[in-house]
């Protein structure tokens, strides 16, 4: 079942029969299931293939065909569901979960497109934001499974924090947050960004993006991943609070700016702040090696990037604030309400 799709975005149930019909937009097809079964998952029963970046789903009224938004193509994609449909209500499905279904998937496609519009995206980043999507490039990935948005969904992240050789990394967002904010990953190891996505290929077991891949793949993480809109921020300006909390900031005694300075909000520089792990540092011990030190990341999007430092360790701001009062510049001086205050402000940027 997992290695048939990969990010579903739209599930939508047949007007008629006990179906199931799944999109999903790293592997461009449409997965039907047997919702009759105990356990529908089990029960993959077509495999549709359609155009590039399948969203959404609906049917014709008397259920026939089925119409799919393809969102990177800028096509509705047409399915006749007449032979579907006809095997589907000759199926005798068991009720024990424990039992695989006794018909290998259906195999189709679709059977008519029609163009919506032209693609808004640079002619640069296009290529760059299938690779973005697409979990079938062995140069991406080993195992067919995975993309960049399988973890960085619409260019966020996947809330995770995973554990490598290093020690634990948490899953960073890249949406509005990677323009002029070099180097890059937590340890800040690489100059060009285009590295860094090699680097990550490597470790997904994928074989290394082409030279056009890559430069395009770049492209699209800076041109064409948009944040989401920030609920913080009012047309008519800051608030009192969070003009209270930019006052805070911008002291010379928080040393916020020392570190986050104005535009990018990072000085793309390595800091000891001490936020490295007992596992990091037993890692380190065994090699050998100084515990790890982390580059300054930016803090564009905020609001959105929860929970925060590299391992995922601080639920808000507030935590990471506290976790690191005297290391990463200087907050405790602050008073509960001038905390709130900063947090406010942090989370506008």
């Amino acid at each position: 079942f997992l290695a048939r799709f990969d990010q579903p975005t739209d599930i939508a149930h047949h007007p008629t029969h006990t179906l199931a019909f799944v999109a999903a937009r790293g592997t461009n097809n449409v997965l039907v299931l047997n919702t009759a079964a105990a356990d529908p998952m089990r029960w993959p029963i077509a495999d549709i293939a359609v155009g590039a970046g399948p969203r959404a789903i609906a049917f014709a009224p008397n259920g026939d065909t089925a119409y799919v938004l393809c969102g990177e193509g800028f096509e509705v994609h047409a399915i006749d569901l007449k032979p579907l449909l006809a095997a589907a209500s000759a199926l005798d499905v068991p009720t024990d979960a424990n039992l695989l279904p006794t018909m290998k998937p259906m195999l189709l496609g679709s059977t008519a497109k029609v163009s919506y519009g032209s693609d808004p995206l640079p002619a640069g980043a296009q290529l760059g934001r299938k690779i973005f999507h697409f979990a079938r490039n062995p140069r991406l990935s080993a195992s067919g499974r995975f993309d960049c948005a399988t973890c960085h969904f619409e260019g966020m992240e996947d809330k995770t924090v995973w554990f490598i050789a290093e020690g634990p990394r948490q899953t960073p967002a890249l949406a509005g947050r990677l323009h002029d904010t070099a180097p890059y990953n937590w340890l800040g190891t690489k100059i060009k960004l285009s590295d860094n996505v090699q680097n990550t290929t490597a470790r997904m077991g994928g074989a290394g993006l082409m030279p056009a891949e890559l430069e395009s793949l770049g492209a699209f993480l800076v041109q064409g991943l948009v944040p989401p809109p920030n609920p913080n921020v009012d047309p008519n300006g800051l608030t009192e609070l969070q003009l209270a909390g930019k006052a805070i900031f911008n002291d010379a005694k928080s040393e916020c700016t020392t570190c986050h300075v104005p535009g990018s909000l990072t000085d793309g520089a390595q800091h000891d702040v001490g936020t490295a792990t007992d596992v990091e540092k037993k890692v380190a011990v065994a090699t050998g090696k100084p515990a790890p030190i982390y580059n300054t990341p930016s803090l564009r999007g905020l609001f959105y990037t929860a929970p925060y430092l590299h391992d995922g360790s601080a639920k808000t701001l507030a935590d990471a604030l506290k976790k690191t009062a005297t290391t990463m510049g200087h907050t405790d001086h602050l008073s509960p309400s001038q905390l709130d205050a900063l947090v406010a402000y942090l989370k506008t940027l």
